[in-house]
């Protein structure tokens, strides 16, 4: 991937970054902004073929250890949608350690954020699918309850469920690999809960809607190591619990 590609979410950054007064300085690394306190740097993975925001303390000797933040999958085949998505996470991410005020969608419900963790959580997965299904984030607001809980799995069966389906009719492969893609690496980092939901709930639930989808999922996860392995078994299971109901 050229250098200018993924730079374009930098670009798109560079006016959030400057209203809080951070300078972005010369690195081999990525792009860097810096203020008197913080380090933020976008960075690209050629091998993962992945794009990363990073935070870092400035110390009085310069900058501390970038700690990963929010990462996504990014590719020659990445549009300019893609970049407006991945630009307003990487801000949302910034805007949270600055105490700043994050965005709210109309019903005033914050939108999910990833996890700061070692592991990917429920929420990186809603995070993730919103970014794809965009008008499902009222949706997604109607499954947040007053205490600020997030009742995932029926917005996970009722609503991403129909949501891939209806992505996987368009036939687009490019999209569709690149969403399989997504939810392999949310398999493969995720806590057990979340692999449980990316091959059980959704894509063992798109499975046992249609035999059509069946076939679609078996064929798009011939190549990743793990999926490929565990999605027989869990369509079968999905299949036997879906005559239940």
């Amino acid at each position: 991937m050229s250098n200018s590609t993924y730079t374009k979410i930098a670009v798109k950054l560079t006016p959030f970054f400057e209203t809080l007064n951070f300078k972005k300085v010369d690195s081999d690394e990525g792009d860097v902004f810096v203020n008197d306190s913080k380090a933020f740097k976008i960075s690209y993975d050629e091998d993962k073929k992945q794009v990363s925001l990073s935070v870092a303390d400035v110390l009085e000797k310069g900058i501390g250890s970038f700690a990963s933040m929010s990462s996504w999958l990014f590719d020659d085949d990445s549009t300019d949608r893609d970049v407006a998505s991945i630009a307003n996470d990487f801000e949302e991410s910034a805007r949270r350690v600055l105490g700043c005020k994050v965005n709210v969608n109309s019903n005033g419900v914050e939108m999910p954020r990833a996890s700061s963790g070692d592991s990917k959580t429920p929420n990186d997965i809603a995070q993730k699918l919103l970014a794809v299904f965009p008008d499902l984030k009222n949706e997604y607001a109607n499954h947040i309850t007053d205490n600020n809980e997030f009742y995932y799995v029926e917005f996970f069966e009722e609503k991403a469920v129909p949501a891939i389906c209806s992505l996987l009719d368009t036939g687009d492969r490019k999209k569709i690999s690149k969403f399989i893609a997504a939810l392999n690496e949310l398999y493969v980092e995720g806590s057990k809960e979340t692999t449980a939901i990316v091959a059980y709930t959704l894509l063992g639930g798109v499975a046992a809607v249609d035999e059509k989808y069946h076939q679609i999922i078996t064929d798009y996860v011939e190549e990743y190591q793990y999926l490929k392995i565990v999605m027989p078994h869990v369509i079968k299971l999905t299949k036997k619990d879906a005559k239940k109901k």
